[in-house]
């Protein structure tokens, strides 16, 4: 039986918890909040544990606190008693490399899920270090596909993964609020448009999944020559949607590389 250790028992981590509750993992966590370790506890079956314990113990730690608070973490994982073990963080915007210094004989690999990992439906990507075992590597997949389904992508493409996919619940809620609002501001109750928004979002999501023909061929399916979907798109073309979208990928990218800059 495989054990994982969770350094941070926040909502990603409860999400891969509660994901490999009743498999064959033992599972402890540390946090510096005792009532989310015995929510943990009940949810999952998740013991209680120190950081020297973790650390110790684990076959598999999975860090799982902010950026600020990573690097000191890091340090005092270094100072312990355990020379080598095997690191998953996904704490975002942190490059391999930086892990590698703290805990150059440790295993590392990076980790991108989105907040989709709660119902167990995130996209998540994953970076392999330069020390990682191919039966490292079968771990890492197994647990992180608790939250969904994973990709191995090489560094230099997270942050379009994170900008795409980290990012792109937010893009879609935007949309669908605006929607919403829209629906109401014509006369819907804010159930009926929220109902009739979220179904349709659903059902779409579903045809690009299911289908063979591309976006592009299932949006001329619904938009018919003079049609009423014709005139509503139009209006995204003229005001330069693509263009826009564009602006929104640019200004992530920037930001996450604003972010790992500060860990250079």
């Amino acid at each position: 039986m495989k054990k994982i250790g969770f350094i941070g028992a926040g909502n990603m981590a409860g999400a891969i918890i509660r994901g490999l509750a009743g498999k064959d993992f033992a599972l402890a966590a540390t946090d510096i909040d005792a009532e989310k370790l015995a929510n943990l506890q009940k949810q999952g079956g998740c013991q209680p544990a120190s950081l020297t314990e973790l650390v110790q113990w684990a076959d598999l730690l999975v860090l799982a606190v902010k950026p600020t608070v990573a690097i000191s973490v890091l340090k005092e994982i270094s100072q312990g008693q355990k020379p080598y073990g095997f690191l998953a963080s996904i704490t975002a915007s942190i490059p391999v490399k930086v892990y590698e210094k703290a805990l150059p004989d440790w295993s590392i690999v990076r980790v991108m899920p989105n907040t989709s990992a709660t119902l167990g439906l995130s996209m998540t990507a994953l970076v392999r270090g330069g020390k990682v075992s191919e039966a490292e590597a079968s771990l890492a997949d197994e647990v992180f596909k608790s939250l969904g389904d994973n990709i191995w992508l090489a560094e230099n493409q997270m942050p379009i993964f994170t900008a795409i996919s980290g990012c792109g619940p937010a893009y879609f809620y935007l949309m669908v609020q605006e929607l919403v609002q829209a629906a109401q501001d014509e006369g819907l109750s804010e159930d009926e448009a929220r109902q009739i928004t979220i179904k349709t979002l659903v059902g779409a999501g579903a045809m690009l999944t299911q289908a063979k023909q591309s976006p592009a061929e299932l949006r001329r399916q619904v938009t018919s020559p003079g049609g009423i979907t014709e005139a509503a798109i139009n209006q995204f073309l003229q005001g330069d949607f693509g263009g826009l979208i564009q602006k929104v990928i640019t200004a992530a990218l920037a930001r996450d590389a604003q972010i790992s800059s500060a860990f250079d």
